[in-house]
C-alpha cells in the first residue's frame, strides 16, 4: 500500500472557480483602472485651490505690489473717515465700522507686514485697539457678516479684482463684496450697466491667473490638450526657459575638412 502511495505522487493541484456574486469584489475605481478605462476615473481629492511658489508672499495669491496698493488706499479713507467721525457725525461712524470690518476679514495688515490687528490699529490709525474691534463688530453687524478672516481664495480674488480697479482709477460708483462662511464664499459685484464691460474685461484679466492656477483657466485647458495631443514637455537641459527643439546658443560641432584629391596638403 506504502509503495501504492509513493508511485501515485503528490495530488495535482486543482483550480476552484467561484461564481461571479462569491468573489471579492474590488473598488469601483480600481475595477475601472484595470480596465484601463480612464472615462470612468475618478480624479484624486484636489488639494488646495490657491498654490503660491513665492518664498515671500505678503498674501497668498496676490502679488505684493497689489496688496500694498490695497492697503494704503484703504488705509487713507479709513484715516479720512476716522477724522469726520471724530466731529460726531453718524454717517461716518458707521461707513468707518464696516472698514473696519472688511479689514479684519481681508486680514489687511499684511498688505504691509504687520503682525495683527491691533499693530494695524493702534501703530497706523492711532486708535485704542478695543475701540477698533467694538467698532469692527457693528460693521459685521451691518452687513450681515461675521469677522472671520476669509479664505486664501476669496481673499486674493477681493484683493485682485480691487487692486486693478484702484490701479485705473476705476472704483468709483464699484461695491466689492463677500459674503457667507470661510470656505463658501461668494463674490458680489455692484456696478452700472453701462460701465460693465470694461470693468468686468479688467477684472476678468486680474482674474486670470488664479483660474489658470485651479486648472480651470483657458491657459490650463490648451496645456492640457497639448499634453494629452503630443506627450508631456521636454525635460529643462539647464537653466532658462525650456527648449523644444536643439540648442540654439550651443555651436554645433565642427567637422574635419574634406580634401579633394590631388588637393596639396
Amino acid at each position: 500500500m506504502a509503495s501504492d502511495r509513493k508511485r501515485r505522487g503528490p495530488r495535482p493541484e486543482t483550480v476552484v472557480r467561484r461564481s461571479p456574486g462569491e468573489r471579492k469584489r474590488l473598488p469601483p475605481d480600481l475595477e475601472a483602472f484595470a480596465r484601463s478605462d480612464e472615462t470612468r476615473l475618478r480624479p484624486p481629492p484636489r488639494g488646495p485651490k490657491l498654490r503660491d511658489p513665492r518664498p515671500v508672499a505678503l498674501v497668498p495669491g496676490v502679488s505684493n505690489r497689489d496688496a500694498r496698493l490695497v492697503f494704503d488706499r484703504r488705509t487713507d479713507a479709513l484715516r479720512v473717515i476716522l477724522e469726520v467721525r471724530a466731529t460726531g457725525d453718524e454717517a461716518a461712524g458707521h461707513a468707518a465700522a464696516e472698514a473696519l470690518c472688511e479689514a479684519t476679514r481681508l486680514r489687511l495688515w499684511r498688505g504691509r507686514s504687520l503682525t495683527a490687528f491691533g499693530a494695524y490699529v493702534e501703530d497706523v490709525l492711532g486708535m485704542p485697539e478695543d475701540e477698533a474691534r467694538s467698532l469692527a463688530s457693528s460693521g459685521a453687524a451691518r452687513l450681515g457678516v461675521t469677522l472671520e478672516p476669509l479664505s486664501d481664495e476669496a481673499a486674493a480674488v477681493w484683493l485682485r479684482a480691487e487692486a486693478v480697479l484702484l490701479d485705473e482709477d476705476l472704483e468709483e460708483g464699484v461695491r466689492l463684496a463677500v459674503s457667507g462662511e470661510p470656505g463658501k464664499e461668494r463674490v458680489r459685484l455692484e456696478l452700472d450697466a453701462g460701465r460693465a464691460p470694461e470693468l468686468l474685461g479688467l477684472i476678468g484679466r486680474k482674474l486670470g491667473p488664479l483660474a489658470d492656477d485651479q486648472g480651470r483657466g483657458p491657459r490650463a485647458a490648451e496645456r492640457e490638450g497639448r499634453e494629452r495631443r503630443d506627450g508631456p514637455p521636454p525635460r529643462r537641459d539647464g537653466p532658462g526657459p525650456r527648449r523644444d527643439g536643439p540648442r540654439r546658443d550651443v555651436a554645433p560641432p565642427r567637422r574635419p575638412k574634406v580634401q579633394d584629391v590631388g588637393e596639396e596638403p
